[in-house]
């Protein structure tokens, strides 16, 4: 029961910003964590933003002492099976290691700011090189020289240690996977694709990451999607908020068929509330061949709260719950948690199997 979020532990502090500049500007303060427990070790790892920098203003690639990019730092948590408790590594910065990835072949810094999205990072649960299942992230990027945003996504093969660009960077700031794209999120398809859900002014952007060689990583983007502009896509007021994605292998009950079903997170009104879960059945290759097939068609949503409320993320918990949280009012920003399970988001037409 104590995976299932019945009892909860007192908290414990994984990083302590030390308030200003004075010395290491990194380590100044912490916020926006991602987050990935391995699916077969007693690890945790979280990926967050760091230092004194906001995201609009950071300025990677101009050199010298005026260069203070929005920073990056990794936590890394072991479970100590002799003491039986959780150990929290020292804080890294990891900004030095991540941000040249996105220099091209001249030296030239094509993102001069970034940070990863969020909530949830995915893990493969097919794609296994080392000791690790692959992880992937997505992070949201501001073109050097200019305010324009847009997506990229990265992966890991040894937990985080190190990391990649998944596909070419380009030349261009439409060669990303999500030009314009806001805060995003990554999920891993049915056929070992990766999908990229972004944060846009109305619903979401989705792109596919199709490979061509899985040891390598080597593969192609497709072509992204706004899921508002599609036929039965997610369609919501004018909120600009992320939200999670995520893949549950479940059972519908119609038939008993074994069905893969996307969830997708998102504020459902105008000024940020009605946070609700839309839901989409990818039962053949299909219905996720492409991205604009991917941001059709949703099949059903289910509304978790009627107050103001915003982020979300959430996971499956060990029960075959949905352990959903999420912000509510007053102020959007109470922290709410709540178990739910399939059959209830789906009206009984589906359960986790």
């Amino acid at each position: 029961e104590e995976w299932d979020g019945h009892s909860w532990t007192e908290p414990v502090k994984i990083a302590d910003g030390l308030g200003n500049a004075a010395t290491e500007t990194w380590k100044v303060g912490y916020g926006d964590p991602a987050i990935v427990a391995d699916r077969e070790k007693n690890e945790i790892l979280v990926m967050s933003v760091c230092g004194n920098r906001t995201c609009w203003d950071g300025n990677y690639g101009v050199g010298g002492d005026a260069e203070n990019p929005n920073r990056i730092s990794r936590i890394r948590i072991k479970f100590d099976e002799a003491k039986q408790e959780w150990t929290v590594g020292e804080p890294e910065e990891v900004t030095y290691e991540i941000y040249p990835l996105f220099k091209d072949s001249t030296g030239r810094a094509h993102v001069g700011s970034m940070f990863i999205g969020a909530g949830r990072i995915a893990q493969s649960s097919m794609i296994k090189k080392g000791d690790y299942y692959r992880i992937y992230c997505a992070v949201w990027a501001v073109e050097t020289g200019s305010y324009r945003h847009h997506n990229y996504a990265l992966y890991s093969d040894d937990f985080g240690e190190t990391w990649h660009l998944l596909g070419e960077l380009g030349n261009d700031f439409n060669d990303s996977p999500a030009p314009y794209g806001n805060e995003p999120k990554c999920e891993e398809l049915p056929d070992g694709s990766v999908l990229l859900s972004s944060r846009k002014g109305y619903g979401r952007f989705f792109n596919i990451y199709r490979y061509t060689n899985v040891k390598k990583a080597e593969g192609k983007w497709g072509e992204v999607a706004a899921s508002h502009d599609q036929e039965g896509g997610i369609r919501v007021g004018a909120n600009s908020t992320n939200g999670e994605v995520m893949l549950v292998q479940a059972r519908r009950h119609a038939d008993g068929k074994k069905v893969p079903l996307l969830l997708q997170s998102l504020p459902a009104a105008n000024n940020r509330a009605e946070v609700t879960i839309f839901y989409k059945p990818l039962e053949t290759a299909a219905n996720y061949d492409t991205p604009r097939h991917v941001a059709e068609k949703w099949e059903g949503s289910f509304r978790v709260t009627e107050k103001g409320s915003a982020y979300s993320t959430f996971c499956l918990q060990k029960d075959k719950k949905i352990g959903f949280f999420y912000e509510e009012e007053p102020g959007w920003y109470n922290m709410m948690y709540v178990p739910l399970s399939l059959e209830r988001i789906t009206e009984g037409k589906y359960s986790v199997r």
